[in-house]
């Protein structure tokens, strides 16, 4: 879990913007968790191999550009992930089977 969540932060570190969309994905600007509004500080594909697997934002309170300083942070933080593929729980493979499964 760790590893993931350090690769969506380099996604979003390496990726600040502005609402966008990502692989036909629209990414919002902004979006309320807990009563508060959070701001997108980046979002990116993982790929695996040439398969597009999912699509990752970050959210922050106050976005930040040094993933040790969001890591280090108190303050309210979100992962959203919409997966563009069937993923596989057990073992986490990317299943080839029905390509255009979102969560």
């Amino acid at each position: 879990m760790r590893l993931l969540v350090a690769a969506v932060l380099s996604l979003a570190v390496a990726a600040p913007a502005a609402a966008l969309e990502v692989a036909r994905v629209n990414v919002p600007e902004t979006v309320a968790v807990g009563g508060k509004t959070l701001k997108l500080n980046g979002a990116g594909i993982r790929k695996s191999f040439i398969i597009k697997v999912y699509v990752g934002a970050l959210y922050l309170e106050t976005p930040f550009s040094d993933a040790s300083a969001i890591v280090s942070s108190d303050q309210a933080r979100s992962v959203r992930m919409r997966f563009l593929r069937d993923v596989d729980k057990a073992n986490g493979l990317v299943s080839t089977s029905s390509p255009t499964c979102v969560n």
